[in-house]
């Protein structure tokens, strides 16, 4: 993964901090609980919270592979589930519908988020239900996003100047180089 892309995950998590409904139970105010990773959370306390990942890339060349520097336009995935406790069935099609909604809208609205990408090209959601510890749902939503890229090679010497001399200095002038 590039850093860009953690740059883009990180500028997402910026956006989502204000859900609160993934925010600690009885602390009005309080930022979202965000977790960088798809790692469920051990115990049911921690329960709702916000997962944001990276699963991969893709980089494919931007115009002619084989001429100039390297160029790419990157897909990236960014992963986002939102874990909500799902022990009242009562309200969970209504919670789930809102939360899926609500993680597009936050994202997909946020001018900060989508000045840092081109575009985006793919979203997919689903929701799926956890009891290894405790029921969960989980609404998953991915992103691909695009960017491009250009890597210029690495020259030690940008050859700026030439300087020609004899054997033994004995002749020799030094010349600069228009750039």
């Amino acid at each position: 993964m590039t850093d860009f892309n953690r740059q883009i995950r990180d500028a997402a998590i910026v956006q989502l901090e204000t859900l609160v409904r993934y925010a600690p139970p009885g602390r009005p105010g309080a930022k979202a609980r965000i977790r960088r990773t798809p790692v469920m959370p051990p115990q049911a306390s921690e329960v709702p919270c916000l997962l944001v990942y990276l699963t991969g890339q893709r980089m494919t060349a931007d115009g002619d592979a084989n001429h100039g520097e390297p160029s790419f336009v990157h897909e990236a995935v960014l992963n986002v589930s939102g874990v909500l406790r799902a022990d009242k069935a009562a309200d969970l099609d209504d919670k789930t519908s809102a939360a899926s909604a609500e993680i597009l809208e936050t994202l997909l609205e946020a001018p900060e988020w989508l000045a840092l990408i081109e575009g985006v090209s793919d979203v997919t959601q689903r929701v799926r239900f956890d009891d290894q510890a405790y029921l969960a749902a989980i609404v998953e939503t991915s992103f691909t996003v695009t960017y491009r890229t250009s890597w210029p090679p690495r020259v030690a010497d940008t050859f700026g100047s030439v300087s020609l001399r004899t054997p033994g200095d004995r002749l020799g002038t030094d010349y600069d180089l228009p750039t």
